[in-house]
């Protein structure tokens, strides 16, 4: 288990964007978190959940935000046992069968009209480990 914390954006405490803390814990835990934990009226909660598969994975990483993405098509493409998410100029696509068996995965460039490169989360993390222990 990771424990992990968020900070939600754009929840008041009153007003129109009000969340109630139980609701968020409730959202949370239909997600999978355990021994989770809110901090007053405001979008900020504590939880474990476990780590996904880092194979199954994916990020695209793009040259610029895309202006006119096409997600539908993205989404009429994907299997059931796929999804995805469009994060500014990331795109991160959960692949449990493998991305050389996705439909998907090969028209990612082409919906979302933007020249990409991809790695899957295994090697985005080795990276970024061998990053942090480069000697100055």
């Amino acid at each position: 288990m990771i424990r992990f914390v968020a900070l939600f954006r754009g929840i008041n405490v009153g007003g129109k964007h009000s969340l109630p803390m139980q609701a968020l814990r409730e959202i949370l835990a239909a997600c999978g978190c355990v021994e989770i934990r809110t901090y007053i009226q405001s979008g900020n909660a504590i939880f474990s959940a476990a780590e996904p598969n880092p194979k199954s994975l994916h990020v695209w990483f793009l040259t610029q935000q895309p202006s006119a993405p096409n997600l539908d098509a993205l989404h009429d493409l994907r299997a059931e046992s796929e999804s995805f998410s469009l994060q500014d100029d990331a795109f991160y696509l959960y692949a449990p069968e493998g991305i050389g068996r996705s439909r998907l995965a090969a028209k990612v460039d082409r919906h979302l009209g933007v020249t990409t490169t991809a790695r899957n989360w295994r090697i985005v993390s080795k990276i970024i480990e061998l990053a942090n222990n480069v000697i100055t």
